[in-house]
């Protein structure tokens, strides 16, 4: 690849990683908020992995990666590597740790939230952060519980619901990846006002209570940010309730 060219694309499908021979490269991805220019993720070089996003998960491409000089690359197809990790069964969950470390890391950098947390932070903020799997239609956070820490939404989708009397039930919300919730709960000290439920098969990163408040004290910001964020949410979810009993 020629400096200047783009090897994988952000949002393309993707059915191989790469491993640079010799080279470097830069790793960009749109800003969560869709404003601005592309964020830099990381620059990698000889011997460096990339594309096991897509390659994991079944995925489309999480970032572009642009050639920074003449690179040559070792492109390692999913069929590949589904048979060397068939030989030798450490490869996969080794890959899957790496990928969810790194897609954990790059969320941090390109949600604006978390932008508030200064950058010599944010490596002992990502090893607070635990791995959480949820499948299809399970509650993470149940309404009337408390929330177990601040949740990011790593891979997939969830439904915040509220149930509305003994049979009924009123969707308040979806959200996507780069997405955060549990934030009202440990915000308030108040019970969790809605469940919020698996839209698919998920994959999230759980800051836990005590690691969101020293977060929070090591940055005020960050707090006054969440609270604006929270009271814009319980608003729009009195509106979306309103219009469901009649209540105005």
């Amino acid at each position: 690849y020629d400096p200047g060219e783009v090897i994988i694309r952000e949002g393309d499908p993707g059915d191989a990683c790469y491993v640079i021979a010799h080279g470097a490269v830069v790793v960009q991805r749109r800003a969560e908020d869709g404003a601005g220019d592309a964020v830099e993720l990381a620059r990698l070089a000889d011997g460096s992995m990339f594309g096991e996003f897509a390659l994991l998960a079944d995925r489309r491409r999480h970032a572009t990666v642009v050639a920074l000089t003449d690179v040559e690359v070792f492109e390692i197809p999913r069929l590949l590597l589904r048979e060397l990790a068939a030989v030798f069964p450490e490869v996969g969950p080794a890959l899957e740790r790496f990928y969810r470390e790194r897609l954990l890391a790059n969320l941090l950098r390109t949600t604006p939230l978390f932008s508030l947390v200064p950058e010599d932070q944010r490596p002992s903020l990502l090893a607070r952060f635990h791995p959480l799997h949820a499948d299809s239609g399970q509650a993470i956070v149940r309404q009337g519980d408390r929330a177990g820490g601040l949740y990011l939404i790593v891979l997939g989708a969830v439904e915040v619901v509220r149930k509305v009397g003994e049979r009924r039930a009123v969707v308040l919300a979806t959200l996507g990846e780069g997405a955060y919730f549990g934030e009202m709960s440990l915000l308030s000290g108040e019970m969790a006002s809605a469940s919020v439920i698996a839209a698919g098969p998920c994959e999230l990163a759980v800051l836990p209570p005590r690691d969101f408040y020293d977060l929070v004290a090591q940055n005020p910001g960050l707090w006054t940010t969440m609270r604006t964020v929270a009271e814009s949410r319980r608003l729009a979810n009195a509106q979306i309730m309103a219009g469901h009993t009649g209540v105005v």
